[in-house]
């Protein structure tokens, strides 16, 4: 489960240090706000990943040193955890997890997760939400950069050649925080343990799913020094998925209890979502409803047809989200020192 403007960027992205951001209690249900409906979640009691995720297994693009593996994706003790070791591969230095959601896209809606990245220097710990139909430029990122005395979250909101990012100064490894992303007709905030850090009032309108990763080696990131303890995770607690209903009545969230809500079966096609689904962030699978219904229906034919799409949709993800993932590395950051 991170992306890129080819010479686009006006403005810097601007530091705003803050006090250690404070850990979110563990338990800590969501303040429940109207105009939200919850559709998904997931607090990874298993062992195994949910049926709505698969994992990445491609090279990170661009001028990175890593590359995705199904192998640094666990599920275990209530976490999924996504890994990061020194493993030389294809002339890559860096294996890492990353999965990808697809099977909950949706236009508009309220995503959140509670997560803790590692400490070191090399490391990305992200949360995307990805355009399903690879619309360029048309993204949602939120990164952790936990480099010793240098933490800071990257958050940025892309959508053709319009681009709202910030950067948060603070203490993200040594505890769990809660990361939510708020998107609706006009309007997506992304806030740090409740508080508003980055507001974009033109967002994109495409259907998105939502992916989390670690990687390395980017001029973002860089490289891992010899302080960076490795094998290292990147551990998510829990996720909930709302959709965008208006005039909903609000509604107590599962994160209390930690009891997942029921998960839709393969939400076809946000089928809720407004008509004209345009583009905003990042979601690969353009034809989720069309799929659902032939798993769904065609027998054992159809599921066939249904694993084969399914399959060459997330390969064509990947390969779209990590092309962008290089042209925001090579576009936008300076290379980390």
């Amino acid at each position: 489960m991170r992306s890129a403007r080819i010479a686009r960027v006006a403005a810097a992205a601007v530091l705003i240090p803050v006090a250690a951001v404070p850990a979110a209690p563990a338990l800590a249900a969501p303040a429940a706000q109207p105009g939200w409906r919850q559709v998904w979640s997931n607090d990874f009691s298993g062992s195994a990943l949910p049926g709505q995720c698969t994992t990445y297994n491609a090279p990170h693009g661009g001028p990175a040193d890593s590359y995705y593996t199904p192998d640094e994706v666990h599920v275990s003790g209530g976490m999924l955890r996504l890994g990061m070791r020194r493993q030389p591969k294809n002339g890559r230095n860096y294996a890492t997890g990353g999965v990808t959601c697809y099977k909950i896209t949706q236009r508009y809606g309220k995503f959140e997760y509670r997560a803790r990245p590692p400490l070191g220097k090399g490391v990305d710990a992200y949360a995307t939400l990805w355009p399903q139909d690879q619309t360029p430029d048309d993204d949602v990122l939120i990164e952790v950069l936990p480099r010793p005395g240098q933490e800071k979250a990257y958050l940025s909101s892309n959508h053709g050649g319009n681009s709202v990012h910030t950067t948060i100064g603070g203490a993200y490894s040594g505890a769990f925080h809660t990361y939510t992303i708020e998107w609706s007709p006009g309007l997506l905030r992304i806030l740090l343990d409740g508080a508003p850090r980055l507001t974009d009032r033109h967002p994109g309108a495409a259907a998105k799913w939502i992916g989390f990763a670690v990687s390395s080696g980017d001029p973002l990131t860089g490289e891992p020094d010899g302080a960076t303890q490795l094998p290292a995770e990147f551990d998510v607690d829990w996720v909930h998925v709302y959709a965008y209903a208006p005039g909903a009545a609000a509604a107590t969230s599962a994160a209390a209890s930690r009891t997942p809500a029921a998960s839709p079966a393969v939400p076809s096609s946000p089928a809720s979502a407004p008509a004209q689904r345009s583009a905003p962030a990042s979601d690969p699978v353009r034809s989720a409803p069309a799929l659902t219904a032939a798993a769904d229906g065609g027998g054992a034919g159809g599921g066939l047809i249904w694993w084969a799409l399914a399959g060459a949709v997330v390969v064509l993800s990947i390969s779209g989200y990590a092309l962008r993932r290089r042209r925001r590395a090579a576009g936008r950051h300076t290379p980390a020192g």
